[in-house]
């Protein structure tokens, strides 16, 4: 067990039972961890990208300051973009491409040039066929570099689509332009490579003309660019296009779809039950999610089923969920939930008593409701096989009682 590293005032009266520090890149022995297959990814200590073996725990580090953020828990994801890495394999349009130019964000030699010719077009790269859903939100997203030019483009073909315009991405100042109807990100990953993603919803159902095209330009305003002569271009490396509102960890592809499983982190049997108080008690959780509006656990108690479960939780705000026998006993939340930035969530739970604080800020609570009695398994980052954080469990603490309303806020400030 650590001492917490904060200032608990009034809490010193009780230190949390249970105390877990991933940003230690180590998994307590008391938590079970699978993940089947070895197709994840994660960044290392070093700020390169890496795969990671099955059944492994990934401790994932910020590229640029190579602080561990902690366990990285996400949902089950495909890659549909074959040949992620050779952009040598999809189709070019005024375009040419020198496999393995420069290094990657792994720090491997294998990441593409692509290059113009002379013409005033579009320079680009085209991906195979996507079959897609009407109705059904996807993200692209690829890693670019830039050399001669310094502009980036991903654009949505019309089938399925309603032919939007392109969005823009600029390698200089890390600004993207949104293009029609979607929603854009740019991440840096230092050494000069951003991985820019595009997300947006079908408006059709279609298996053909589906393609998505990422290419070079000049501006935030027209994918189609001078071509002043056949060496200017900038770097690609790491394709992904996946059913979702947000992009996951890299999941690398050659001929077919690569899919990576869910990370499952659990606690169940004595690892459980000699810390955890069915009566009353406090979650601490500090971590970060990119679930957007989507449920996402950082914490779940539960016997396995929905029908008793105790969550601390974001579903767009931080938020508390409880039910015991079926019936919901307690559902609130405070403060709108911020993506991809490091929050603290406590949740506290007692007979007729239940409150949660977000970053300092209490929420109204609600006194009345009893705890389920039948729980006997912590899941970390997830609920009953589903709503996974998508993002980083830093530190997880439980405290064998309730803490006060102003303790909740201390804890979390």
């Amino acid at each position: 067990m650590i001492t917490p590293s904060f200032g608990l005032t009034a809490t010193e009266r009780v230190l949390p039972k249970l105390a877990l520090d991933f940003t230690t890149a180590s998994l307590d022995n008391r938590i079970t961890f699978t993940r089947a297959l070895n197709t994840a990814t994660r960044v290392n200590s070093s700020g390169y990208i890496e795969s990671v073996l099955a059944d492994t725990p990934r401790f994932d580090y910020d590229p640029l300051t190579l602080v561990c953020k902690g366990l990285l828990i996400e949902e089950v994801r495909e890659n549909r973009f074959i040949y992620s890495e050779d952009f040598n394999a999809w189709s070019k349009t005024q375009s040419a491409v020198t496999t393995d130019a420069t290094a990657a964000p792994t720090n491997a030699l294998t990441a593409d040039k692509l290059t113009t010719n002379i013409a005033t077009a579009e320079h680009s790269v085209l991906s195979a066929n996507q079959s897609i859903v009407s109705g059904t939100t996807y993200t692209a997203s690829v890693f670019v570099k830039a050399a001669e030019k310094t502009f980036a483009f991903i654009g949505w073909n019309s089938a399925g689509f309603g032919s939007p315009s392109p969005s823009f991405f600029n390698l200089t100042t890390g600004v993207a332009t949104a293009g029609t109807g979607q929603t854009v990100s740019m991440t840096n990953y230092g050494n000069g490579w951003w991985r820019c993603t595009t997300t947006r919803t079908a408006s059709a159902t279609a298996s053909s003309n589906t393609g998505i095209r990422i290419g070079l330009t000049d501006s935030n305003s027209s994918s189609s660019s001078t071509g002043a002569n056949t060496t200017d271009g900038l770097y690609l490396w790491g394709a992904q296009f996946e059913v979702g509102a947000f992009a996951t960890s890299y999941i690398p592809t050659i001929s077919s779809f690569v899919t990576r499983n869910a990370d499952v982190a659990t606690m169940t049997g004595t690892n459980f039950s000699d810390w955890y108080n069915a009566s009353e008690g406090t979650f601490l959780a500090i971590g970060d999610s990119i679930g957007y509006t989507v449920v996402a656990n950082f914490v779940s108690v539960d016997d396995g089923t929905s029908s008793n479960r105790i969550q601390i939780r974001r579903d767009g705000n931080a938020g508390m969920y409880v039910v015991d026998s079926t019936f919901t006993q307690a559902s609130f939340s405070d403060g709108v939930f911020t993506n991809n930035a490091s929050a603290k969530i406590a949740g506290a739970y007692k007979l007729n008593s239940f409150n949660l604080a977000y970053n300092g800020t209490l929420a109204a609570g609600d006194n009345s409701g009893s705890p389920p009695a039948s729980v006997d398994k912590c899941n970390i980052g997830a609920g009953v096989g589903t709503h996974f954080l998508n993002g980083h469990i830093g530190l997880l603490f439980y405290y064998p009682q309730r803490l006060l309303n102003s303790e909740l806020q201390a804890v979390t400030t």
